[in-house]
C-alpha cells in the first residue's frame, strides 16, 4: 500500500486500497473488509472532486470464485464515474497494481493490469476525462505517463519495503483547483525518520509509523 495526501483545503490521507498480499481468496476478502470495516472498494466527494478508491485484485483477476464480485466492482466503477460527470466532478483513482509502466500495449507483468482488462481500464479513463491515478505495488517512488500525456500514474513506495533510493514517503496533492488536467500540482515528501516498516521485524507498528511521521 502506498501513502498519499492530498490537500483540499485540509489535510485528507488516502492510503490505496487492498494490496496484492492482502487479498488472494473469498476468505481473506472478507477477513480484509472486517480488519478495516469498509469495503474494499469506495468512493468519496470533496470540493468538485471524486475520489474513487477500487481493489484491483479483484479487479483484473480471473478466477473463478471472484466472478460474481469482479464484474459488479467493474460495473460500480463505471457507475461512479457516470455519477462524477453528470455531477460536473473532476475524478481521481486509486487502487493497488499499475494500469502499464512503459506504454497502454505493453505485455502483462506480475506489476501491472493484464492487457486483457487493461484495454478496457483504460477506455474509461480516457473517456471520464480522469487525469490522475494513484496506485502502489511497485516499491517505487515515480511517475508514470501514456504517449500522448493525457493522464499521470502516481506511483508510491510501501510500507514494507522500498527498491530505489527515494526511500519511504508522502505523495501531497494540491487539488484546489478547478482544472484537474493543468493546475492539481504534487510533491512527494521523503519521510526521513522511517527507515524500514517494523511489522518486518513482528511489530504491527509500520502505517502508524509513517502516519505520525506526517502530522
Amino acid at each position: 500500500m502506498g501513502a498519499l495526501m492530498s490537500s483540499m483545503g485540509g489535510g485528507v490521507f488516502l492510503p490505496t486500497p487492498s494490496g496484492n498480499h492482502d487479498v488472494h481468496d473469498l476468505s481473506t476478502l472478507k477477513q480484509f473488509t472486517q480488519d478495516f470495516n469498509t469495503s474494499d472498494h469506495s468512493s468519496f466527494t470533496h470540493n468538485g472532486y471524486r475520489f474513487i478508491l477500487l481493489n484491483s485484485i479483484t479487479m483484473i483477476t480471473d478466477l473463478a470464485e471472484f466472478k460474481n464480485h469482479t464484474a459488479y466492482e467493474w460495473s460500480w466503477f463505471e457507475h461512479e464515474l457516470k455519477t462524477a460527470a453528470r455531477a460536473g466532478e473532476r475524478i481521481i483513482v486509486a487502487h493497488h497494481h499499475l494500469p502499464f509502466e512503459g506504454s497502454e500495449d505493453e505485455p502483462d507483468s506480475y506489476w501491472t493490469f493484464p492487457k486483457r482488462v487493461r484495454r478496457k481500464y483504460i477506455e474509461l479513463i480516457r473517456r471520464y476525462g480522469v487525469r490522475h491515478i494513484l496506485v502502489g505495488h511497485r516499491h517505487e517512488t515515480k511517475n508514470i505517463y501514456p504517449a500522448d500525456g493525457f493522464y499521470t500514474i502516481y506511483v508510491v513506495a510501501g510500507t514494507a519495503r522500498f527498491f530505489d533510493g527515494n526511500g519511504f514517503g508522502i505523495n501531497y496533492f494540491n487539488v484546489s483547483s478547478w482544472d484537474s488536467a493543468n493546475d492539481v500540482t504534487q510533491k512527494y515528501v521523503h519521510l526521513k525518520g522511517v527507515t524500514h516498516m517494523k511489522r518486518s521485524e513482528g511489530q504491527p507498528t509500520g502505517c502508524p509509523d509513517i502516519f505520525h511521521h506526517a502530522q
